[in-house]
């Protein structure tokens, strides 16, 4: 496989309501990257999605090894506060895929919400 990733499980906290954004670099990614997705679950093998996020999607950019993901703030606005799952997945052009990060994701209630 072209996608030599390493799977890192990296913890993320969110205020419901904000804007996700995540800038990652990563390495050994090749230059023919056709698509990133992030998903957020409720479980690991839960088929509800929470949010998720694409380049095609337009939350996702990519430019080299780079990679910037931009939820907006709609997209967490309604979901109840808790621990969730996500991963992000990366396809190259000749269809091999990666999953360079997984984790926990806790989206909390915001000081300011009403």
């Amino acid at each position: 496989m072209s996608c030599n990733s390493i799977t890192q499980n990296i913890y993320l906290e969110l205020v419901r309501g904000d804007t996700l954004g995540l800038a990652l670099e990563f390495k050994n990614l090749p230059s023919t990257i056709d698509e990133v997705t992030m998903t957020c679950r409720p479980e690991f093998g839960s088929p509800t999605v929470v949010f998720s996020g694409s380049v095609t999607g337009g939350e996702v950019t990519v430019d080299g090894g780079n990679v910037y993901i931009s939820i907006p703030p709609s997209a967490t606005a309604a979901v109840t506060p808790g621990m969730y799952v996500y991963d992000i997945e990366v396809e190259t052009a000749n269809g091999d895929i990666a999953t360079p990060m997984i984790g926990n994701l806790k989206i909390i209630y915001g000081v300011t919400e009403a």
